[in-house]
């Protein structure tokens, strides 16, 4: 697992790929060539939609690598939401405490309110 963002170029590609691909929903089929991917392509014949079979290869080319990096980060922004959670909750608990009395406190709040908006 990754602890850095996936950076924002590669999301954009990965994003291109899923919107450039054709639309759902894909099966796996079992001919008498093995297995292959397949799906309903509606409108103009089927002849017609050979673009999509290029972006579609390209899709599914990149998913070994996009799927694993998305999980990832998945991961990495829940340990990450994790982790706020818990500093959040503590800060809290020292506010419910009372313990709003040290130097720089209302300075700090005053900041945190500033970089929030």
């Amino acid at each position: 697992m990754t602890t850095t963002a996936i950076p924002l170029t590669d999301l954009a590609a990965m994003r291109a790929r899923s919107e450039n691909a054709s639309p759902g929903p894909w099966t796996v089929v079992s001919g008498g060539h093995g297995r292959y991917v397949d799906h309903d392509i509606t409108g103009p014949a089927r002849s017609a939609h050979h673009g999509f079979f290029k972006r579609d290869a390209e899709f599914i080319a990149h998913a070994r690598d996009d799927i694993p990096a998305l999980l990832d980060e998945c991961n990495r922004l829940r340990s990450r939401i994790t982790e706020l959670e818990a500093d959040t909750a503590f800060l809290g608990a020292l506010e419910a405490a009372g313990v709003d009395n040290w130097v720089g406190y209302d300075h700090a709040r005053a900041l945190h309110r500033e970089n929030a908006n």
